[in-house]
């Protein structure tokens, strides 16, 4: 209880007001995050854990390398996008392991959900050598998005440091397509494209020097869909997105009864008088 009356402060902490979001719709966005944060420290199954979408299987195994490791989401609650940040000590899994949970909310909805290095971890390869220029950076990004979607992604470390999760999360794109953007503040975005329509967007980071130091993705819902699960959360946007056609159609409705009504008009007068004008 105090860890969720916690979150809920660092919640109220942000500019929420300024966007609208009721106190209702905060303390539900601690609530999701208190219980998903909890189920990943317990080591818990999280496809039981209500307001989390199914994720695919290289997430549910990172996250389950996270058991009883600490985790800190005091002073990263933003809005709609909260991070925590987990810290392993020596009597985990995987002692010294950090990793940052990053997740997106559409008001009291979890729509993304990502697991990455934290970004001060972020290094380049031994004997590496840097790529200044944004073509060049553009070019090395074309390069290990052709390798994910020939299925090369054993290569990729060759290119640019990357984690064995992050390998393992890539490999469902393989066969797919990719978009890679225009370099910006140190780092390149690169969407991939499964070959059954799931999206992932990342990013790949650059120091001041050039240096390619590591990779990110951004918070998404089923970008792997390997082991994909309808949750409440999915039905919810659904829902939402249903409500939004079916206001839309009865706006059409009333315009084309509008305009049928007026028709009608116009010839009932034409027929009655035909040389009016």
């Amino acid at each position: 209880m105090k860890r969720l009356l916690a979150i809920a402060a660092g919640l109220a902490a942000t500019p929420l007001g300024a966007q609208g979001a009721s106190e209702t719709e905060a303390a539900a966005r601690a609530e999701t995050v208190a219980r998903v944060t909890q189920g990943i420290r317990q080591g818990d199954d999280l496809k039981m854990i209500e307001g989390l979408f199914g994720l695919s299987s290289a997430e549910y195994a990172e996250l389950a390398r996270l058991k009883g490791c600490r985790d800190d989401v005091s002073g990263a609650a933003s809005g709609m996008k909260i991070r925590v940040n987990w810290i392993c000590g020596s009597d985990t899994a995987v002692p010294g392991m950090a990793r940052a949970t990053d997740m997106i909310f559409d008001d009291d909805v979890l729509v993304g959900f990502a697991v990455n290095p934290h970004f001060a971890d972020l290094m380049p390869l031994r004997g590496g050598m840097p790529v200044s220029s944004a073509s060049e950076q553009k070019d090395l990004v074309e390069q290990f998005a052709s390798m994910v979607a020939a299925r090369q992604t054993s290569q990729l470390d060759t290119l640019v440091p990357v984690s064995d999760y992050q390998v393992s999360r890539l490999g469902y794109f393989g066969g797919g397509k990719f978009r890679v953007s225009k370099p910006r503040d140190n780092r390149v975005s690169v969407r991939f494209k499964a070959l059954n329509g799931q999206e992932l967007e990342s990013y790949l980071h650059f120091d001041a020097i050039g240096y390619p130091i590591g990779l990110t993705f951004a918070p998404t819902a089923c970008a792997n869909c390997d082991e994909w699960v309808r949750s409440e959360s999915q039905r919810k946007i659904d829902d939402r997105r249903k409500r939004d056609r079916r206001f839309l159609n009865s706006e059409n409705n009333v315009r084309n009864t509008q305009r049928a009504t007026e028709s009608q008009i116009n010839r009932a007068i034409r027929f009655s008088c035909p040389d009016c004008p």
